[in-house]
């Protein structure tokens, strides 16, 4: 006589038992199907029982358990389970085949088992916890169309309340290849009407930060004076009481109504957070004594009892309560409106961390074609000892194009080796009346002198044109001068430019100015694999280059009878928000040429590469390309070998 069919508990038990026909499923390691039957190996009422299981990444995986009974009166029915990076299986949970919806805690985490392996913080949500996730390192969610652009609200990834630009919005800014959002201002402010932290429920707080400058900066406040369990948390600073004490490199949480910490009146401890630096932090409040947490780069700071009740007002993010120079930038912050489970915080924590590292995972995977739409590129690598440099991966590598303002890197090249040949490194240029030239970096007028070091960096980090301008016709004279020659002096650099160029075997290249205009003198034209070439050549022939154009900002001595020391800024995005990538660099613009960029990159090993790119549509794509074919570099080469070569 046929048994009758299995009820739900006696199935899942089955189903953790060893034998379902094919063996142990929990010795299954390797995704796949699999198919058994009961127990025994032998039909039970034509029950049969199916397994899918899915490795991820970490550790983890996740089994969806199906049954089939084909005599009338059973249905099927789902089950799911989930296993832990620590190896350990939760039970099997019901998922009702009405509408895909687990029955219990661990269904509902068995469900997002996959969204977890890949890291997506989404998935802690799927519990029905409350919260909020703010990604400042993606455009979309900050609604912006190009780094320059200033947000006006920051949404919610999980669809709640948003964040409100208030005051002087905070500025949009690269760094290590990512979006983030910088504030600069003292009135710079995110509001968000609804609070972040909860009243009484368990909760995580994470947020990865950089402070950038001295002086007292408020990272997250939900504040309400005089009132216990009011919360500020400031980089820069140290809480004596509850009265805040400027003390750079530190990031400080005070939670009204703690006592019980290792701070200074029983205040939680401040967390070394030194200037300049990212790093991730993570706070945990519980109920109970001693119970709360707070860590920095996954180093426990403090334990301390949080208060019974958390003000509940507005909460304010990147808001300076001082003015005190350019401030402090924020990458992603996640609030989850509960306890976290086992390996929860290692997902948050690597999350946090993809806002200020490079994605590149460098796990031996083959080199996939980086999806750019810029009309050139090239990567070229550093030689070391023994080698020489070699292209190792182009688009359009030989294509003849208008470069912009990367002509510099011919003209400072040009005037460097001519200044060493004529032992006049002492030099100091003057600009001219007639040295005004239309375009970036006018900071020059008649009679303002410069030496070496800061035309260099006037027509590195700014780009410079009249600067550039002065160069050439200074180095020109010069020229001439050595060979008793007369004429006129910038016509003679550029005609030493074009030798130059074509003495390193730049073979498609011709140089009609100075400065990388479109227009005057013909305009100019050259390639990806020349460029690369010489920065390159550049590179081991002149150390100005990395030392000078390395520099996010440059204070410029300016003599003359105006004299004045003013502060300039790196054009190249990466380099002036700190990138950890790029070394020194030079961007390109003209409508002619449109966005582009050259510059040396480290590669994972401690490698080095040069990067020339051509012809991006906007600037924020300049970027966007570039960090795509970093990516592809860091995930697709062997490095570091002598040589390296693209992964097939």
């Amino acid at each position: 006589m046929p048994q009758t069919a299995l009820t739900t508990a006696q199935l899942a038990a089955k189903m953790d038992r060893e034998a379902l026909g094919i063996g142990n499923f929990d010795v299954i390691t390797e995704s796949g199907s699999y198919r058994g039957y009961n127990a025994t190996g032998t039909p039970v009422a034509n029950l049969q029982i199916a397994l899918t299981h899915i490795e991820g990444s970490g550790g983890r995986a996740w089994q969806v358990g199906r049954t089939q009974q084909t005599a009338s009166g059973t249905p099927s029915r789902e089950f799911r389970r989930y296993r832990t990076s620590t190896g350990e299986w939760e039970g099997w949970a019901e998922i009702l085949a009405s509408d895909a919806v687990a029955t219990a805690a661990q269904g509902m985490r068995a469900d997002s088992a996959l969204q977890r392996a890949a890291g997506d913080p989404a998935a802690l949500f799927l519990d029905g916890s409350g919260g909020a996730i703010y990604d400042f390192t993606d455009r979309q969610a900050l609604g912006i169309a190009s780094v320059s652009s200033v947000p006006s609200a920051v949404t919610d990834m999980l669809g709640g309340t948003g964040l409100v630009v208030s005051g002087t919005a905070p500025k949009a800014a690269l760094s290590s290849g990512r979006l983030t959002l910088r504030s600069i201002d003292s009135t710079d402010q995110l509001n968000r009407p609804v609070p972040l932290i909860p009243e009484t429920a368990d909760c995580v707080l994470a947020w990865s930060q950089r402070t950038d400058t001295s002086g007292y900066k408020a990272m997250i406040w939900q504040h309400l004076v005089g009132v216990t369990g009011r919360t500020q948390i400031s980089a820069n600073v140290r809480f004596n009481g509850a009265v805040p004490v400027v003390a750079d490199g530190w990031m400080q949480v005070f939670i009204a109504g703690v006592v019980d910490g290792a701070g200074s009146g029983g205040m939680i401890a401040a967390a070394p957070h030194p200037i300049g630096q990212w790093a991730d932090f993570v706070l945990i409040l519980r109920s109970g004594e001693k119970q709360s947490q707070f860590w920095r780069n996954g180093v426990l700071i403090d334990t301390f009892s949080r208060p019974t009740t958390i003000a509940q007002t507005t909460t304010t993010l990147l808001r300076h309560p001082s003015a005190v120079g350019a401030g402090q930038t924020m990458g992603r912050v996640l609030c989850l409106h509960r306890a976290a489970a086992d390996g929860e915080l290692d997902l948050i924590r690597a999350w946090l961390r993809e806002s200020f590292t490079s994605a590149a995972a460098n796990d031996g995977s083959s080199w996939v074609e980086p999806e750019i739409s810029s009309v050139a590129a090239m990567i070229r690598s550093k030689p070391v000892a023994g080698t020489v440099g070699a292209v190792i991966w182009a688009k359009a590598g030989i294509e003849v194009l208008r470069p912009g303002s990367m002509t510099k890197l011919v003209t400072a090249y040009t005037g460097l080796r001519w200044l060493k040949q004529l032992d006049a490194m002492d030099t100091v240029f003057e600009c001219q009346p007639g040295d005004a030239t239309s375009g970036s970096g006018n900071n020059l007028t008649a009679g303002d002198t410069l030496d070496v070091d800061g035309a260099m960096a006037n027509m590195g980090l700014p780009s410079s044109n009249v600067t550039t301008t002065v160069w050439a016709r200074t180095i020109g004279q010069m020229i001439l001068d050595h060979e008793a020659a007369t004429g006129d002096a910038y016509s003679r650099f550029i005609a030493a430019m074009n030798a130059e160029s074509a003495r390193v075997g730049m073979i498609a290249s011709t140089w009609g100015n100075a400065s990388g205009l479109d227009g005057p003198g013909g305009g100019v034209w050259t390639t990806a694999e020349d460029l690369a070439l010489l920065c390159e050549i550049a590179d081991q022939e002149h150390p100005e280059f990395q030392r000078i154009w390395s520099q996010p900002t440059w204070d410029l001595e300016i003599g003359g009878p105006n004299a004045r020391i003013t502060s300039i800024g790196h054009s190249v995005d990466f380099i002036e928000y700190g990138d950890p990538r790029v070394t020194w660099g030079k961007t390109g613009t003209t409508t002619g040429a449109q966005n582009c960029m050259l510059c040396q990159v480290i590669a994972p090993g401690g490698s080095r590469y040069y990067y020339v790119g051509f012809g991006a549509s906007s600037d924020s794509i300049r970027y966007a390309d570039a960090d795509a074919v970093f990516t592809a570099a860091a995930d697709g080469v062997d490095w570091p070998v002598l040589i390296p070569q693209l992964r097939q």
